[in-house]
C-alpha cells in the first residue's frame, strides 16, 4: 500500500512539474506545443496565478467575473416579456468569432496578442495533443495536454456555472468535469429544435476523470462540437496566435451553415443569392456582414 501511495505521488508530482513548462514563477507564458499552426497556449486561465487554479468565469463575450450566471444577468440577452419565454428573447449579435474583439475576455484582461481560442484552434489541440488525467487522489482534477513536441499544459476541470458564482466555489474541487469557452459562436441554425443558434456558442467540455475509474457512458477525450448557452459562467483559456488565426477564422466561415440572418442571428432567407430582394439594413450572408442599400 505504501509503495503504490509514494508512486502516486511521485507521478502526480512529474505530471504537475511537466504541466508547468514555465520559465519561471511570472505567469502567465505562452508555450509552443509544437501545432502545425504555430499557434501557443497560456500556461493558465484568466484570472489565475498559477496553472492549477481555476480562474474566473465568464459569461460568453463578458470581460469581468460575476455573482450570478443568468439569463436576467447576461449583457447581452433582453426580453420585455419576463425571461420565462424563451421565444421572446432578444438578442445582441456579437460576430461569429469574438476572438480579439472588445468581447474578448482574454484580450481585454490581458492585452496585447491574447485571445480566446476559435473553433478551430480547440479542434487542433484535440487532434494532435495526447491527453491524461490528474490522478484520482490529487488537490484537483483536471487535463495534462502534451504536443507534438513534449511541451504540456494544464487545464484544471471547474464546473459550468448556471446560477449564484459561489455554489460553484463551494462544491468545484471535486469537479472532473471540465468546460471553457471558445470564442465562436454556433452557427447550427437546427442545433436545437425549439431554439435558435443565437442562443449558444462553442465550448471545449472534457471528463477528467482517470480512465481507469470511467464508467461506460462516459468519454474520456474532449468533443468539440459542443455548445452551451451563452449565459453560463466558463473558464477561458487565451492562446497567442500571430501565425494562423486569419486562415482558421477562414476555415470557421467556409465550414459555417449557408443563408442570410439578421445580426440579431435569426435567418431570413436559406438562399445567398438574393440579398437584394431583402429590406434595407445589415445582414450576415455566409458568416460575413452586407449592408443593403
Amino acid at each position: 500500500m505504501r509503495k503504490l501511495f509514494f508512486i502516486s505521488i511521485l507521478t502526480l508530482i512529474s505530471i504537475v512539474i511537466h504541466a508547468q513548462s514555465c520559465h519561471d514563477d511570472n505567469h502567465p507564458h505562452a508555450i509552443d506545443l509544437g501545432l502545425p499552426s504555430g499557434t501557443k497556449w497560456a500556461c493558465c486561465n484568466v484570472g489565475a496565478n498559477a496553472p492549477m487554479e481555476y480562474g474566473d468565469y465568464f459569461s460568453w463575450g463578458e470581460t469581468a467575473q460575476k455573482d450570478e450566471y443568468l439569463w436576467e444577468t447576461y449583457s447581452y440577452c433582453h426580453s420585455d416579456d419576463g425571461y420565462h419565454n424563451i421565444a421572446a428573447f432578444e438578442w445582441d449579435f456579437l460576430g461569429e468569432d469574438i476572438g480579439g474583439t472588445q468581447y474578448d475576455a482574454a484580450h481585454v484582461n490581458w492585452g496585447g496578442n491574447w485571445r480566446m481560442p476559435n473553433l478551430s484552434h480547440i479542434k487542433e489541440l484535440m487532434e494532435y495533443c495526447e491527453c491524461e488525467s490528474l490522478p484520482a487522489d490529487s488537490e484537483i482534477h483536471g487535463l495534462i495536454l502534451t504536443g507534438p513536441n513534449g511541451q504540456s499544459i494544464l487545464m484544471p476541470a471547474g464546473y459550468s456555472v448556471s446560477g449564484e458564482l459561489e455554489q460553484v466555489f463551494y462544491g468545484r474541487e471535486g469537479s472532473s468535469l471540465g468546460s471553457y469557452w471558445t470564442s465562436s459562436q454556433c452557427m447550427d441554425y437546427d442545433y436545437y429544435h425549439d431554439a435558435g443558434f443565437e442562443f449558444f456558442a462553442y465550448t471545449l467540455d472534457f471528463n477528467a476523470t482517470p480512465e481507469e475509474y470511467i464508467y461506460p457512458g462516459l468519454e474520456f477525450f474532449p468533443d468539440g462540437d459542443v455548445c452551451s448557452f451563452k449565459f453560463v459562467g466558463m473558464n477561458i483559456r487565451p492562446i497567442l496566435d500571430t501565425t494562423s488565426s486569419a486562415d482558421m477564422l477562414q476555415n470557421d466561415v467556409a465550414s459555417s451553415p449557408r443563408g442570410i440572418f439578421t445580426i440579431q442571428g435569426t435567418r431570413v432567407c436559406p438562399d445567398t443569392n438574393r440579398p437584394s430582394q431583402l429590406p434595407k439594413g445589415i445582414y450576415i450572408v455566409d458568416g460575413r456582414k452586407a449592408v443593403v442599400r
